[in-house]
């Protein structure tokens, strides 16, 4: 099914319930979040899949079979004989190719990883592909056309189907993925996988279970820096209203944390399910099954740790895939949960300290890796150009240019720096669109 049929159409007029403010409202706590708060859109979506999860009745003890036969259902009980695969060097897209390798004959299954030769999800992806036998084609960014009209049009195009307004470098890859896609061929998505693994569960345990704690945590995670550190407090009442209001979800799934909740509600269907789901015609998403999510919401939260027990599983299940890649045994395991501490922990620290401490430790060029250079991509550069002069004239962060900071990045690339103006230039995009309210200070339709 396409990735919006399962949930209820979006009636914008009656969903649109940005954070209580000024009247430019939706595009301040974009700016502050990434996504434009919406009680109504997450509600809806935490009773429908958090819902069906609770109701039904599974007692699965094989997670890798369940796996496959969610897939199975998906696509060879609907007459389907191939399927689209976006690999990465991560679990959870590693994980479906373990599942579809039992499903299917390797000649049926076509991988596309997007980035440039030399990045890990590449060379990973390349790797595990040329092993088995599977077909694999890297889809570069550097030729990657952006264009402002175009993205204008796919941003409005989102926002009508979805209600969300999900960041447009996220929108453009997936877009540009999709066309190497033959319409209605499946394509499976990793998208929840790491959501149910707990790739994501704050070590912390008062983040995962106090309401103060978890929405504080949901809140950080979700800062862009573009307008400083702290929002305006609107958005913390409304989570700690929603696990109010939400609690009985939580009955029914043991392990169904607080952060949990929150994060399937508002980051999961407000930023990153439209980015991943979106751009395909039919899309799979095994990881979203309510029965995959009650076999892990069932698990103590202990198992969810780290991925603890999903890597267990999938490198048990799966050894073909896993077997020659980095993370495997005791020492690879230790390795990468020091990783996902890291990366954890930076999120509570200051921009402004992370940006005190670069050239500390190797920093990897991500942007570059995955989204294409602006220094030898001349579209990708016009449009960060214009939106960054754009935002500039706006006069809403006085004390920051942006434009400076991306002829900076021409420079130097610099994931700090990119993952602001990411959001700089999404928020310029998406008022185009038309996307927020008509008010917005400087607003391109005025």
């Amino acid at each position: 099914m396409s990735g919006y049929e399962a949930l209820d159409p979006v009636d914008l007029a009656a969903s649109r319930s940005p954070v209580p403010g000024s009247a430019d409202a939706t595009l301040v706590d974009f700016l502050h979040y990434g996504f434009s708060p919406d009680y109504r859109l997450a509600s809806a979506y935490a009773q429908k899949v958090v819902g069906e999860a609770a109701r039904v009745d599974s007692t699965s003890s094989d997670p890798a079979a369940l796996l496959c036969r969610i897939i199975e259902e998906q696509t060879c009980d609907r007459g389907q004989r191939e399927v689209y695969l976006p690999l990465t060097a991560g679990l959870d897209s590693r994980g479906l190719l373990g599942a579809c390798l039992r499903i299917f004959p390797a000649s049926s299954i076509r991988c596309l990883t997007i980035g440039l030769p030399e990045s890990q999800d590449v060379q990973g992806a390349a790797s595990i592909c040329r092993r088995l036998g599977v077909s694999h084609q890297c889809v570069d960014p550097s030729a990657f056309v952006w264009d402002l009209d175009d993205l204008s049009e796919t941003a409005k195009s989102v926002y009508r189907r979805t209600g969300t307004t999900p960041p447009i470098d996220g929108l453009k890859i997936f877009d540009e993925l999709s066309k190497n896609f033959d319409s209605g061929v499946p394509v499976l998505s990793g998208y929840f996988g790491g959501t149910m693994s707990g790739e994501v569960l704050p070590l912390d345990a008062a983040a995962r279970t106090t309401r103060e704690g978890s929405v504080n945590a949901v809140v950080a995670m979700n800062r862009t820096y573009v307008l400083g550190s702290e929002g305006r407090g609107g958005l913390q009442r409304l989570l700690h209203r929603f696990l109010e209001e939400h609690a009985g979800l939580q009955e029914a799934l043991p392990g169904l944390s607080n952060f949990d909740l929150l994060h399937i509600a508002w980051r999961q269907r407000l930023r990153i399910r439209s980015v991943t789901t979106a751009a395909f015609s039919t899309c799979v998403m095994p990881y979203e099954d309510c029965r995959w999510m009650k076999y892990w919401l069932t698990r103590p939260v202990s198992a969810r740790l780290g991925q603890h027990e999903f890597k267990k599983v999938l490198k048990g299940s799966f050894p073909e895939v896993f077997r020659d890649l980095p993370g495997i045994g005791i020492m690879g395991d230790a390795s990468r949960a020091l990783e996902a501490f890291s990366k954890r922990t930076r999120r509570f620290v200051p921009w402004r300290v992370r940006q005190a401490m670069k050239g500390r430790g190797r920093r990897r060029d991500e942007m570059v890796l995955d989204r294409g250079d602006p220094r030898t991509n001349s579209s990708l550069a016009k449009t960060l150009a214009k939106t960054t002069e754009a935002f500039d004239a706006r006069g809403l962060v006085p004390e920051v240019s942006f434009h400076a900071m991306y002829r900076g990045l021409l420079e130097r690339p610099d994931w700090e720096a990119w993952s602001r103006l990411r959001w700089v230039m999404s928020a310029e995009v998406h008022d185009r669109a038309g996307n927020f309210s008509d008010r917005i200070p400087g607003s391109s339709r005025e």
